[in-house]
């Protein structure tokens, strides 16, 4: 038998405090982490730097062979041409014979040829970087400092023309300052995983034991010796683990044989024996129970791993969708591009009143592995898709998966945690899920210019079989059968849409806040930065930002509002601020004003997180005659409309107002939903 006892949970046996003092495991996971994270930090700085050093040593030599590999082999063209019998100056095509040539060539930028009196007889320059203007990237192009290149085209004896190359001189700096950006996103995701593997190594191997010890001092202290810890690995920590065992398991075999013992002397046992070897085996039990403390950080390493492969596509999926969108007219491209997203938004709406009673029968281990199926073929599917529709049905598998792993996640958690406890262990969800956004984003914008779409999210599904694994593995089973969680009745719908508080957070707060998350970042931000020639690695490092000042700025947040005590305030600026930041592309069209756009949307987004949370519960939880599980399902429902909500207004306005005007649209929409949100706070404050 199994006892699992919930980390926090009211009831459990009180740890001596002396023990408590020698076996502070969070002073030594926290200690350890700094220690190891110092060193990290140093060897990740090194090799990055080492790096950057060996690119640029090999990079500028690189490119001068390239330069002259090509030269060469087209002057070699043109000397065979003209040994062919015709003229040097009167070759006909080599407007297109150049392009051929040069194309993926992107550091010639003049091509010149002259015959051997010295006339110019051809010229053709290419734009260095022809979004230079619109993103601020690059100076203006000066030719006097190209470096040139000369190829003589000898036929014979007689050099009958020289042809030239011009290098652009800042192609090497832009693709070096492109390498340390790939370098600097490799050395910031790396930080990050080694930061969550040493989290959770130290919590399953240092402190999750040290726990357990304490644990079964304190039962041993109150006169219980019914249980023994789950052993880890052989070293100081689980040998001391299984010396407690064997001192457990000992007496419960001296209880057995004195049972045994006893029982063979029959009726003539004294009453006083009796009761004592009835209070011995209540203290012992039968057998020795496992003893399984579970907690909310269980989840932290399948979560992250899993959220890692579904990241992954973030910064193109957009882009995926267009670049297999057919060209026969029926969807217009910014209705195609918006389709994946639509589909697995509408498929997590459908499912989260179904999931939240599938984890109450199957419990949430189970849940969580039938969950990943889907989310494993999704992935796999979409690696492989062939065309649009395919992508979007296999998205939508996907969707059915998340909508599966987030809501057993949450039971779990549910199920591990008391009401004092519950906001630290949905901070285990949201840390896990920011952290993946981060490093999924840059990862798979890295890994998709360099190996394709497909490929990437096919990665993905690797990922994700890996949490499955994870989660078989490592996971506590806390079985089905909890008590029933409120679900949803016809009459809970009439009755909570039928209260004007609630569905002013609803629709005025938690919908808006999903659309402005789904229309501005997931949906136009890759198509805005690609139409301005950014790479989709640059797309994820801008994207990534977002992630970042979220989880920078959560981490004060709900303290602030707390201590404020303005939730409404927070959350209706929250949103003013959101869709502000959204009006920035039509205003300001260049890469770090839309990067500053990108930080004050996170910014503002996890700065209202807290508030619209409180709201929400506050709200939920005053609506007559419909339990707050309940009404908390519904809000659930309507927000993640916002979600499916926001790629479909965007889409819909980019044909009549194009891209930009059509993102402002939707900012402006949040921004006045937010103010309109502060408006009815106040007048019903004024009211009250």
């Amino acid at each position: 038998m199994i006892d699992r006892t919930p980390t926090g949970t009211a009831g459990a046996p009180a740890e001596p405090t002396a023990i408590g003092e020698l076996a502070d495991s969070r002073r030594v996971r926290i200690g350890l982490i700094a220690m190891l994270f110092v060193i990290v930090v140093a060897t990740l700085a090194g090799l990055s730097l080492a790096t950057l050093a060996m690119f640029e040593d090999a990079l500028a030599p690189a490119l001068a062979r390239k330069a002259g590999t090509v030269g060469e082999l087209m002057a070699g063209r043109l000397a065979r041409t003209v040994a062919l019998g015709v003229p040097i100056d009167r070759m006909v095509g080599l407007d297109a014979f150049v392009a051929n040539r040069l194309d993926g060539h992107p550091e010639i930028h003049r091509v010149t040829l002259h015959d051997h009196d010295g006339r110019l007889l051809y010229e053709r320059s290419f734009e260095p970087d022809p979004h230079a203007a619109a993103t601020g990237r690059a100076p203006a192009h000066d030719p006097a400092r190209d470096p040139v290149r000369r190829f003589p085209v000898t036929v014979g004896d007689r050099e009958v023309a020289t042809l030239a190359f011009a290098l652009d001189p800042d192609w090497l700096a832009r693709e070096f300052n492109q390498i340390f950006y790939d370098v600097l996103t490799i050395f910031c995701v790396s930080l990050l995983l080694t930061f969550e593997i040493i989290y959770i190594v130290l919590r399953l191997h240092i402190e999750t034991p040290i726990r357990q010890v304490v644990a079964l001092l304190a039962r041993a202290r109150a006169g219980s010796f019914r249980h023994v810890a789950v052993a880890p690995a052989r070293d100081e920590i689980g040998r001391s683990v299984a010396a407690l065992n064997r001192l457990i398991r000992d007496l419960h075999h001296r209880r057995a044989a004195l049972a045994a013992r006893v029982a063979a002397i029959g009726p003539r046992l004294p009453a006083a024996v009796a009761h004592d070897l009835a209070t011995l085996t209540a203290r012992l039990g039968a057998a020795p129970e496992r003893l399984v403390l579970s907690s909310p950080s269980d989840l932290r390493l399948p979560l992250f791993v899993f959220f890692f492969a579904t990241e992954l596509s973030r910064a193109f999926l957009p882009l995926f969708a267009a670049a297999l969108a057919p060209d026969d007219g029926l969807v217009p491209r910014s209705v195609a591009v918006a389709l994946p997203m639509i589909g697995y938004g509408l498929v997590a709406v459908v499912l989260t009143p179904v999931a939240g009673t599938l984890v109450d029968r199957w419990g949430a281990r189970h849940l969580f592995l039938v969950g990943l199926v889907p989310t494993v073929a999704g992935l796999a599917g979409q690696g492989v898709a062939g065309g649009l529709w395919a992508l979007v049905g296999w998205r939508a598998v996907e969707g059915v998966g998340f909508a599966l792993v987030s809501i057993a996640a949450l039971g779990y958690i549910q199920t591990v945690t008391t009401p004092d406890t519950r906001a630290r262990g949905a901070a285990v969800y949201a840390a896990a899920f920011v952290t993946a956004g981060i490093c999924g984003t840059l990862i798979g914008g890295v890994l998709a210019d360099r190996i394709g779409y497909g490929p990437t999210i096919g990665i993905g599904a690797v990922l994700a079989a890996v949490s499955a694994a994870i989660v078989w593995s490592e996971l506590p089973d806390l079985g089905g059968g909890r008590a029933a969680a409120a679900r949803l009745g016809r009459g809970d719908f009439r009755r909570a849409l039928a209260a004007p508080r609630f569905l002013a957070v609803a629709l005025l707060v938690g919908v808006p806040a999903q659309m402005i998350a789904s229309g501005y970042l997931y949906y136009a931000i890759p198509l805005l930065l690609n139409d301005a020639g950014l790479t989709t690695a640059t797309i994820g490092r801008v994207m990534m930002v977002y992630f970042l000042a979220n989880l920078v700025v959560t981490q004060g947040a709900a303290p602030l509002a707390d201590r404020v005590g303005h939730h409404a305030g927070f959350a209706g600026g929250g949103l003013v601020v959101a869709g502000f930041a959204a009006l920035v592309p039509i205003v300001w069209f260049e890469l770090w004003p839309i990067v500053a756009s990108v930080v004050v949307l996170g910014v503002a987004q996890a700065a209202g997180a807290p508030s619209r949370g409180a709201l929400m519960i506050r709200e939920c939880g005053q609506i007559t005659g419909v339990a707050p599980g309940a009404a908390i399902s519904l809000y659930r429902l309507i927000e993640r409309l916002g979600a499916v909500a926001g790629p479909i207004a965007t889409a819909a306005l980019v044909d009549t107002l194009g891209l930009k005007a059509a993102v402002a649209a939707t900012g402006g929409l949040v921004a006045g939903t937010g103010a309109l949100y502060l408006l009815a706070a106040r007048r019903a404050a004024d009211r009250a």
